[in-house]
């Protein structure tokens, strides 16, 4: 297989986490586990086709079939609004083929290089950004708190930072996203202790009280234990894996 990824251009950092592309360049369909990350991806085939995901909160299991190329950009949650103008409450651990979008180049993996799906699309997100409605930036503050701090942090701390009621962020992650603040926050204090799997670290950091405290977060997202996920054997968990490989 083959993997690698974009960071995006300073002006995007709020709303897209990175452009991505897997190749599965073998004769044979390749399968894997997609753990939560606290982002969703809108995906591009080789034949033009597109799939749009939601937030996951559990581990989820995909194939991915023989000579399969895709380009991808995984979104940060502000997207959301910004770019969709809509809700993904409904994709929660789901996805949908083909959505109706304006935000992505048409184009296929077969014809262009990954470099250009990356330009092409970082410059048309910027200039939908750049003409679209004025940034609310109480939800910016939500986001600039819980991505800095991996998700340690409280929703009364956010509300008292970012001037919004406690109750309206909570609405607001629920019509959007179809989770709680709180439990968006887990999934990003989840993801965080991925860099650590990958190298062997099974022990918590900061993040978590204890040890058994760690492995019952871990397991109720991952429906596995630490133990396993550093083993990661055969590179079912695709984010440990890529991390390796980055």
């Amino acid at each position: 297989m083959i993997y690698n990824e974009i960071e995006p251009p300073t002006q995007l950092h709020s709303f897209v986490q990175s452009f991505w592309h897997f190749e599965n360049t073998s004769s044979r369909a390749l399968h894997y586990s997609i753990l939560p990350d606290g982002c969703f991806d809108l995906l591009v085939f080789q034949d033009g086709n597109t799939k749009l995901t939601g937030i996951w909160n559990k581990k989820i299991d995909i194939s991915v079939p023989k000579e399969t190329k895709i380009f991808a950009i995984r979104f940060k949650p502000l997207a959301v609004e910004y770019l969709l103008e809509s809700s993904i409450k409904r994709l929660l651990n789901s996805s949908i083929q083909n959505p109706k979008n304006e935000f992505v180049e048409k184009m296929t993996t077969q014809t262009i290089k990954f470099s250009e799906f990356v330009a092409a699309n970082a410059s048309k997100i910027i200039t939908i950004l750049s003409t679209g409605k004025r940034m609310d930036t109480r939800k910016e503050k939500v986001f600039d708190l819980l991505f800095s701090t991996n998700g340690v942090v409280k929703v009364s701390e956010i509300s008292e930072k970012s001037c919004w009621s406690s109750r309206q962020i909570n609405r607001y992650f629920t019509a959007k996203f179809g989770l709680s603040t709180k439990q968006y926050a887990n999934i990003l204090k989840v993801f965080s202790t991925y860099t650590d799997l990958a190298k062997g670290i099974v022990y918590p950091q900061t993040s978590y009280f204890d040890q058994s405290h760690f492995i019952k977060e871990i397991k109720k997202h991952t429906e596995t234990n630490p133990k396993e996920l550093k083993k990661n054997k055969n590179g079912r968990f695709l984010q440990l894996y890529t991390q390796r490989i980055k």
